[in-house]
């Protein structure tokens, strides 16, 4: 079975404490990782909004997701993945790659999963005239 390399997102670039939470504008916003060359299957993008802004917490979630056709370790997301998501808000962008197989024993079919993904934790911009 093919295991996906670990997927690690490589810009934008958070190495240290105060490059936590990089403000980030939705509009050709580039994404970019390590690629897997024998990675076939692309990736899964997704974007989640708990609530949280820099002016405060709101009783919301918001759950986004799209699919990476290729593995080539760059890519501009779909603005449709920051729908419903406001001004400055706490934005969490999750990159997910992964394999799976499907075995048959004594008649019955197991799946085998390899699964990788990284975590983007960013400041949504919407207006950047503010």
């Amino acid at each position: 079975m093919y295991i996906p390399k670990l997927v690690n997102i490589t810009s934008p670039v958070i190495q240290k404490a105060i490059d936590l939470y990089p403000y980030c504008y939705y509009k050709g916003f580039e994404l970019h990782w390590n690629p897997d060359n024998l990675n076939k299957n692309g990736l899964v993008v997704m974007v989640e909004w708990y609530g949280t802004t820099c002016t405060g917490k709101e009783d919301k979630y918001v759950r986004n997701i799209d699919v990476i056709e290729q593995d080539n370790g760059s890519t501009i997301l779909n603005e449709k993945l920051f729908d419903g998501i406001p001004e400055k808000a706490l934005t969490y962008i999750t990159l997910l790659r992964g394999n799976i197989e499907l075995s048959m024993f004594n008649n019955q079919t197991y799946r085998t999963l390899g699964e990788t993904h990284a975590v983007l934790p960013i400041f949504l911009i919407r207006e950047l005239n503010q």
